[in-house]
């Protein structure tokens, strides 16, 4: 702020030694924070055993991925040499969303337990939203995450809908209005 009263748009870098545009870059960072809205990011925990539903559930949320309304994750996203745990728990902290794609697989699976305690945890501190989506019929409402509201409709499983496709409407339709209230705190 200094230098702009002073008329000087321009520092040197200390390591390239190249000036540097310092209005646009504070230009920048205030467009940034005070008026280009946050994109949500989604973290989605499946079982391998269900990747056909995670599969469907992203092709649903493409067009509010290509609207720039928000952002996913899973492990799919791991690119080979990185160390795996570490990654998806650095997204499942950072999530806005959490998504739960709920089976008994999903419930069989050790490592998904710690991926729910983490969820359920951050929902507690208000850092995140967790929304179990049913995908087949299992016993998801004597788990830990029953306490919120799983989709679709009151937890109807999504292979017992006529249409398969229907319930992943319904549930993109729910998280749309979950980014919607994200977007407008």
């Amino acid at each position: 702020m200094r230098r702009q009263e002073r008329g000087k748009r321009t520092v040197e870098c200390n390591n390239s030694y190249e000036d540097v545009d310092v209005l646009r870059l504070l230009d920048h960072v205030f467009l940034t924070t005070y008026f280009i809205p946050k994109k949500p990011k989604i973290f989605i925990s499946y079982s391998k055993a269900d990747k056909q539903h995670l599969e469907a559930f992203k092709k649903h949320l493409n067009v509010l991925k290509r609207r720039e309304e928000l952002l996913t994750w899973d492990d799919n996203d791991l690119v080979p040499g990185e160390e795996w745990d570490n990654r998806i728990k650095q997204h499942l902290a950072t999530a806005d969303i959490i998504i739960l794609l709920v089976s008994s697989d999903f419930m069989a699976t050790d490592y998904i337990w710690e991926e729910i305690n983490i969820a359920i945890e951050r929902h507690r501190r208000a850092e995140a939203f967790v929304i179990p989506v049913i995908v087949r019929p299992c016993d998801w409402e004597s788990a830990p995450f029953s306490i919120f509201t799983a989709l679709p409709e009151k937890g109807k499983p999504v292979v017992n809908w006529n249409q398969a496709d229907e319930a992943w409407l319904s549930v993109t339709q729910k998280i749309r209005e979950v980014v919607q209230q994200i977007n407008n705190k």
